[in-house]
């Protein structure tokens, strides 16, 4: 028996959410595909801590397993069908056995889901927040969430008509209405415009966190580099300025004589010596030229 299947259908129930929703959610995060029944299921012994899932046999193994984690002080653990994190909900469940029983795990998911919904108005948004607040993250998981609610619709109607089949006497005839393709390609054709449109949404976002973090750095190395030529150019300025009279072999009091001394030195160190070689040698050639 498909122990999530039967709680995920009947908790939907039970707080109205939309019918498979639960379910597809919860075959997003346990489903194992069991290839010699060729179906797909969610599986209740499911435990993940920062990977994978591993299935368990039995409850048991899975409980031991968790434990196991906790006493080497691992704290990120999802369980059960719905995979409800232990460190996110620590006040989900009273015990371990409690959080691997389907019927619990999905009650708590589907709290969890209405009180999403309440806040977004809409039952996909909140299924990607049941991941994760971020848009980055949310979005690919919301689009496999749908995924697995086409599946799980068709399932549903699957099991109608065995149902049905099952109840029908060989003197009576049941109608089983037909599948309306033509509303499920309009809401198929709906879901791929909003996928696309939210797509193009996230692509503009990210350019624009690009340039803005592109932008942040190019200013921070402006204003680093201005600082570093700002302080030396203030250690210049006090070398110049507060050279001892010892240094300088010059009365310290002298104040034309140092501030000399401090312009001849600013020529030799940062003026041109080109452009002053040349300045006297013209200086020169003028001197003779009056001499003569």
């Amino acid at each position: 028996m498909d122990l999530c299947k039967n709680a995920t259908r009947d908790v939907e129930r039970r707080y109205q959410i939309t019918p498979n929703l639960l379910r597809a959610i919860s075959l997003t995060e346990s489903g194992r595909w069991l290839a010699e029944d060729k179906v797909n299921i969610a599986w209740p012994w499911t435990v993940a801590s920062g990977g994978a899932g591993e299935y368990f046999p039995t409850k048991g193994q899975a409980i031991a397993h968790v434990q196991k984690l906790q006493s080497e002080g691992v704290e990120n653990i999802d369980v059960g069908c719905m995979q409800i994190n232990l460190r996110y909900h620590p006040d989900a469940f009273q015990s371990l056995n409690e959080a691997f029983d389907p019927y619990q795990n999905a009650q708590y998911a589907a709290k969890f889901l209405t009180r999403l919904f309440k806040e977004e108005k809409s039952w996909s948004a909140a299924a990607g927040r049941y991941h994760s607040s971020e848009p980055t993250k949310n979005m690919y998981y919301r689009e496999k969430v749908l995924s697995y609610w086409n599946y799980a619709n068709r399932e549903a109607h699957d099991d109608r008509v065995q149902v049905a089949q099952a109840q029908t006497q060989p003197d009576e005839v049941k109608r089983v209405m037909p599948v309306d393709h033509t509303r499920i390609a309009m809401l198929n054709n709906s879901f791929r415009t909003r996928i696309a449109q939210q797509r193009e949404d996230l692509g503009k976002a990210q350019v624009i966190a690009n340039r803005l973090a592109q932008y942040r750095q190019h200013m921070g190395g402006t204003v680093n580099q201005a600082k570093s030529r700002a302080i030396r150019e203030q250690k210049a300025k006090k070398t110049l300025t507060n050279m001892s009279a010892g240094q300088q072999k010059l009365n310290r009091f002298d104040f034309a004589k140092r501030r000399a001394s401090q312009l001849e030195k600013w020529r030799r160190t940062t003026a041109n010596p080109d452009l002053l070689a040349q300045a006297k040698q013209n200086e020169t050639s003028t001197t003779h030229t009056l001499l003569d």
